[in-house]
């Protein structure tokens, strides 16, 4: 994201002075969601070839699922994902012994809804029973998967899908950001052939990551008056401003050149320094033109300023103008991680 700023100074005579004033600028930007290039990841899928559990973000749930269940839209206008399709996969590894499915269970965070289920099956399995209930005070939703049995490289698959819970009136509750754990941890229950014993098996607990929103805040006060008698060398603080950003900013200028006087074409030699209480390191403004400012923003506010420099030697009275472009760049796109 880059906001411009355009700064313009001008010189006008009174008298044997010459008069140097900016205007007032205020600006604010602000960006919501983050951009496209970053998107929430979850971690490594459950490697089990008996027993596994993938995660991925959606932008649609499902629709018209088994068991009356209803889709849900995403957040509209947002790349942010408010929901995620979760698929368990039960596979007979076993040569020769077929699987008896006791349950496979799981249960989610209190923050999501369960708004979708649906079951696949391999060819000639019949299929089991889903059951899906709201629990304690916190209404989270839990489901058991159960009945149903398994021949030698026969496979099941269970899709659920979660959106984050609404209020009362229909409205969706803010998207939390950071780091976020989805369900408690998928449990499959079996027996295998003629064993006696139960055999059970565990997925990891999926963990997302979801991008805070970006946001760039940008404050500039640049009024400054200046009453110049010839001959001399002034500067002054000609922008004091902050920037409150989600990520690392960068500041670039372009366009900026000596004051000149539109009349008669004499030039006014101009400097300028940046982000000093007693400027000494003056830059050219073909210096100033090739500067970059790092502001090391993470969801802080900055200060930064820019102080400017004019040296009178004899120029005529009159106005002496030149214009600059700020620009403020920020780095909030890196590569996705899945």
């Amino acid at each position: 994201m880059r906001a411009l700023v355009v700064l313009s100074a001008s010189r006008r005579a009174l008298d044997n002075l010459i008069l140097i004033t900016a205007v007032a600028v205020s600006l604010v930007a602000l960006l919501f969601p983050r951009p496209l290039g970053e998107r929430a990841y979850a971690s490594a899928v459950e490697p089990d070839p008996w027993f596994s559990l993938r995660v991925e973000p959606i932008d649609e749930p499902l629709r018209g699922e088994p068991g009356g269940k209803k889709g849900v839209n995403a957040a509209t206008g947002s790349n942010t994902p408010s929901a995620w399709r979760l698929t368990y996969r039960v596979e007979n590894r076993s040569p020769h012994e077929t699987m008896k499915i006791v349950s496979v269970a799981d249960s989610f965070a209190a923050a999501l809804e369960l708004v979708a289920v649906g079951t696949v099956y391999s060819p000639g399995v019949s299929p089991g029973l889903v059951d899906v209930w709201n629990e304690g005070l916190s209404h989270s939703s839990s489901f058991k998967w159960e009945g149903f049995e398994l021949k030698p490289g026969e496979w099941a698959q269970l899709v659920i899908e979660l959106v984050f819970r609404k209020e009362a009136g229909g409205k969706r509750l803010p998207i939390p950001c950071g780091r976020f754990q989805l369900n408690a941890q998928g449990m499959l229950r079996y027996t295998l052939g003629g064993r006696s014993g139960l055999i059970e098996r565990q997925a990891r607990p999926i963990e997302v990551e979801i991008p805070c929103p970006s946001f760039l805040d940008v404050q500039l006060n640049t009024k400054v008056t200046w009453f110049i008698r010839m001959p001399g060398d002034y500067y002054a603080r000609a922008v004091d401003g902050t920037v409150a950003a989600s990520h690392p900013v960068y500041i670039t200028f372009s366009g900026f050149d000596h004051l000149k006087n539109a009349n008669n074409g004499q030039t006014l030699p101009v400097f300028y320094a940046l982000n000093e209480e007693q400027p000494q390191g003056w830059l050219t403004p073909d210096e100033l033109n090739a500067t970059t400012l790092f502001l090391p923003t993470d969801g802080n506010e900055l200060r930064w300023n820019l102080w400017q420099r004019v040296v009178l030697d004899g120029q005529s009275a009159g106005t002496y103008t030149d214009t600059g472009v700020i620009t403020f760049t920020l780095r909030n796109v890196e590569d996705a991680q899945f």
